[in-house]
Formats: C-alpha cells, sequence, structure tokens
C-alpha cells in the first residue's frame, strides 16, 4: 500500500492528537490482533491517512485505517483500526483482520517468575504474606511495627511543637498489648473478586489480580488455596467463573476496550447465609438484554449447575462507573431475601448489598469491646459517631450512653442504621445523612454543655478530610476522641494525628488533642494489616 503522505481529507491534526493520545491503548489492540509485534518505533511514527480510504458520506467520521511511517523506511503497516462507520477496502488482508474476534485465550504477558505450577503460592505470598509464621509470631511483629508507627507520630508531633508528653519508649502515649484475633483462618466476610486474564492466558478468570496494573504484567488467579477466605467464597468464585465462560459476553477488562463482565462480590454472616452481588457494564444493551442476562444468572445460581453455591440472595447491578455503590447504580434482586444479618455482642444489624461491615466478624467484637471499655462513656456522655456507616459501634455505646448522633454521607447506610436502632428497640440513637464538616458544627453546640462529648471516628483506609478534622478541633464541647485507624502507617493517617495535636492559632481553632492511649487488634490474620485504635483527649487551655 503506498501513499503520498499528503493529507486528502484534511484529518492530519486530528489523527495527530488522538494518535498522541491513544498511542499505548491502540497498539495493545493491534497487538492482540497479531498486526504489530513491537513499540520500539511507535514513538517517532508519523501518522497520516491512506489512499483508497474513506468514510460513509463523506463527513461521517474520521477515516477508520491508519497506517504508520518510520523515519528510516517509507514502508507502512496497519496500526489502529476504529470501528466508528463502515469503509471500503480492497485489501483481504485487511478485511480479514478487521473481521477477527478479540481471542478468549492468549499468551499472557504476566510476571515471568509466575508460573502456572506455582501461580497460588505467588497468590498467598501477595494477599497473606505472613501465611508461613506461627501466629505467635505474627502478632509480635506487628507489635513491633506498631510501636515504629507510633514513634514516627511522636517525631512529627514533636517538629510540630505539640504539647504531648512522650513517655520513655519514645512512644506519644500508653500503648495496651495486641488484641489477637478469636479466629486466623477463613476469616473474612466478604471478598470482591475480579475478572482478568488467567496464567493459562483465559481472560475469563475469576479471583485476585498479582503483579503489575499499570504495567498490564497482573494475572487473575483463582482464591481456592487462600487461607484467609472461606471455601463458600471460594466455591461461587469457580462456579461464576464456569457461567462467564460459557457466556458470549465478553470481559469488561479496561474501560475503553467495551466488554461486559466486571466481577462478582461475595458477602456472608456467621450463620453461613451467602449474598451475591454480579457486577456487569451494560454498554449497549437493551432492557430486554439486560433482563434475558438476569434470567440466565437467575436459572444457574436457583435452579442450574451453580445451585449448590446457596445463595441466600443474589443481586445484579449493572454500572457504567469504576465506582460501583448503591448510589451510582442500582441493586437489582434476582432473588432470595433483599439483605443478610448479623449478630455482634447481642446486637442485631441488617447489612445491605455495599454496606461497611468489618471483614473478620468475630475480630470485630474485640474490637468494639475494647472501645466500649477505653471511651468510659457514661449515662452523662453523648456520643458523636462520625462515618457511622449501618450504625453498629454507636448503637453499641448506646446503652452506656446519655445519647448517640451519627453522621454518615451515603444514604442508604443511613437508612440501615435508623432500622437498626428500630430493631433493637433502641431510642437514643439519631443518624444523620450528610458531609461530617457541614453536620458537625451544626449539631454539636445544640448538645448540653453539661455533658460530655466523645466523638468516635472510623474513616477507613483515606482517612478524615481535613475539612472534618477541623470541625472537630472546632467544637470544644468534644473532649475525647476515639480514632479507629485501619491504615496507621498511611499518610493520611498521620497527618490527621498530627493536625490533631497542632497547637491552637491559625486554621486551627480549637485546643490541640494529643494521644493518650492506643490499642492495636488484629483484625486481618496472616496479613501485614493491623487496626489500631488511638484515644485523643483535648488538652486544657
Amino acid at each position: 500500500m503506498q501513499t503520498t503522505g499528503v493529507d486528502h481529507f484534511g484529518f492530519q491534526p486530528v489523527i495527530k492528537k488522538l494518535m498522541s493520545e491513544y498511542k499505548t491503548l491502540l497498539f495493545k489492540k493491534l497487538r492482540q490482533l497479531s498486526v504489530v509485534s513491537n513499540t520500539h518505533n511507535l514513538s517517532s511514527s508519523v501518522c497520516i491517512i491512506s489512499r483508497g480510504i474513506r468514510t460513509e458520506n463523506s463527513g461521517g467520521g474520521i477515516a477508520k485505517w491508519i497506517t504508520r511511517r518510520t523515519k528510516k523506511d517509507s514502508t507502512e503497516s496497519i496500526v489502529a483500526a476504529i470501528p466508528q462507520a463502515p469503509f471500503d477496502i480492497n485489501d483481504d488482508r485487511l478485511a480479514r483482520i478487521r473481521k477477527r474476534k478479540r481471542p478468549e485465550i492468549i499468551p499472557t504477558r504476566g510476571d515471568k517468575n509466575l508460573l502456572y505450577n506455582n501461580q497460588f503460592e505467588k497468590l498467598a505470598n501477595a494477599v497473606t504474606p505472613l501465611h508461613s509464621l506461627k501466629y505467635t509470631d505474627q502478632l509480635k511483629l506487628k507489635f513491633k511495627q506498631i510501636k515504629e508507627i507510633l514513634r514516627e507520630y511522636s517525631a512529627k508531633l514533636k517538629l510540630a511543637k505539640s504539647p504531648f508528653k512522650k513517655n520513655g519508649a519514645g512512644l506519644p502515649c500508653s500503648l495496651k498489648d495486641m488484641i489477637p484475633s478469636p479466629v486466623i483462618d477463613h476469616y473474612r466476610n466478604k471478598d470482591e473478586f475480579r475478572i482478568k486474564r488467567g496464567q493459562d492466558g483465559n481472560i475469563k478468570t475469576v479471583g485476585f489480580l498479582v503483579g503489575n496494573m499499570s504495567e498490564g504484567k497482573a494475572v487473575c488467579i483463582n482464591p481456592t488455596n487462600l487461607i484467609n477466605i472461606k471455601p463458600s467464597h471460594s466455591k461461587i468464585a469457580l462456579s461464576f467463573q464456569n457461567y462467564i465462560r460459557k457466556s458470549p459476553l465478553p470481559v469488561c477488562d479496561l474501560f475503553h476496550d467495551g466488554g461486559h463482565w466486571r466481577g462478582i462480590t461475595v458477602r456472608s454472616n456467621l450463620q453461613g447465609d451467602l449474598m451475591g452481588i454480579v457486577v456487569m457494564h451494560p454498554q449497549q444493551m437493551s432492557e430486554e438484554d439486560l433482563g434475558r442476562e438476569k434470567k440466565l444468572l437467575t436459572d444457574y445460581f436457583k435452579n442450574g449447575d451453580g445451585a449448590d453455591c446457596n445463595f441466600k440472595s443474589l443481586f445484579f447491578q449493572a454500572c457504567r462507573h469504576s465506582r460501583c455503590t448503591s448510589e451510582s447504580a442500582s441493586f437489582h434482586l434476582l432473588f432470595g431475601e433483599q439483605h443478610l444479618y448479623e449478630e455482634i455482642l447481642g446486637l442485631k444489624l441488617r447489612i445491605s448489598p455495599d454496606a461497611f461491615f468489618q471483614v473478620n466478624t468475630l475480630g470485630a467484637a474485640c474490637l468494639y469491646k475494647a472501645i466500649q471499655e477505653i471511651s468510659e462513656i457514661d449515662d452523662n456522655t453523648v456520643v458523636l459517631d462520625v462515618y457511622s456507616g449501618i450504625g453498629t459501634i454507636g448503637l453499641l455505646l448506646a446503652s452506656q450512653a446519655r445519647s448517640v448522633f451519627g453522621v454518615e454521607l451515603i444514604k442508604q447506610a443511613v437508612e440501615d442504621a435508623t432500622f437498626n436502632a428500630q430493631l433493637n428497640n433502641i431510642t437514643n440513637a439519631f443518624f444523620h445523612n450528610g458531609k461530617a464538616e457541614k453536620i458537625i458544627p451544626e449539631i454539636v453546640p445544640e448538645f448540653d454543655s453539661m455533658h460530655k462529648v466523645v466523638a468516635v471516628v472510623n474513616p477507613g483506609r483515606s482517612g478524615l478530610h481535613p475539612a472534618v478534622v477541623k470541625a472537630l478541633r472546632s467544637c470544644e464541647q468534644i473532649k475525647k476522641i476515639i480514632y479507629i485507624a485501619c491504615n496507621p502507617r498511611g499518610e493520611l493517617t498521620t497527618a490527621n494525628i498530627i493536625n490533631f495535636g497542632m497547637p491552637k492559632g491559625g486554621k486551627w481553632r480549637g485546643q490541640p488533642l494529643v494521644p493518650k492511649l492506643a490499642v492495636p487488634m488484629d483484625m486481618f490474620p496472616h496479613t501485614e494489616h493491623c487496626e489500631l485504635v488511638i484515644v485523643l483527649e483535648r488538652c486544657k487551655a
């Protein structure tokens, strides 16, 4: 195929911009189609429009096939196909390429050290890196790490000129012994399984990813041998894998690649009840097509080969967003119950499909019991539960407190919390929907000044937003904060602790709150993660 290099159609600026933005994506697509094999000179390529290629109706879109000319010679090869409109072409080879379907199985470009025979060992080392250690040794290692983290807090608080008091061990507060998890194997009550290319090359593999996603080296491995996963969850992952491998619908590997299947989330309670949430990208599917797929899923898991998964409830979510919540895309119940129910420390809780609940239920009971003990709440105390979720912590403290006020951004969680209060006949707990930084300054000043105010914050791995820290500091009625850190070494968590302890002045209007006690809790056996509860107390003026 020869060209003069002349921009016959006036699309040269458009094509240059297009190729600049999508160079990596286009090469990946063509490499899958076996059209090009390397990228060493792709960055120096000059994109032009080939002769004999036209758009339909002369203006219905840009030309669909783009050619490449290297600096060293004038030989050109096809580098991209953008199927937006029909076009005429005389080259039989190009026509065959365009008709060729994306293969279900191609050789993986994963980690060269990751082989079919050692993939489960690699997954175990990635997901449960401490699995080879005795549990007592795991606890010792984590306790040592917690001490190091607290010493880092001390150093940074000192630099910030915080009025905290460092103890003889270099810690900013007293440190209690590590609370062990009462169960160390098969403890997870929620797992989110992805779909991606497996080590055997099959793109319809369900499990967890190992490798570098950004470099395109991640592969998906079935969770069967992981000791922190319940066997019932692993069984569902394999059953769902069997289903999608028989389905003609492709995987939604990358959003801009199209495809449909995205993953399945499995939840369970201590009674063994199972909830599943199948997530799909609808792309251009009609409601009729979606309805047909829902029926196929229902038949498979209710009456077909997947019936032995024994779902208590199965949901379907057609979601176009990267993060799928009840607010971004609704959950459609295919069959079964709308909710799971769990009991913890005598409290019965309703759990919706995307509600937050600690993944280690029995470990969470130990964590919440410790919070009850160290919070020193009495009938003259008002509890402010920030990021209250479905109300678990606030409702567990309600029997000790005068009243509980929960603040939560997710509307469905607030509805669950209100329902859970009624379910347990708790009448002194109230939950508010909205941003914490706006609600806290509104409700705290209304509290009786004669009452103590204790805030409990459970912000997740991302920590508290600086505006929330500012709001809590500014309300001087709050004398104590129970900070539950699931990522104590994280930069955002560290910043929260330092900002609470900063001297009064500038944007920090209230007196500082400094660490007084730390309680580590092992919520995640066999992993390097550890929960840390920090009691912060308000300094006197």
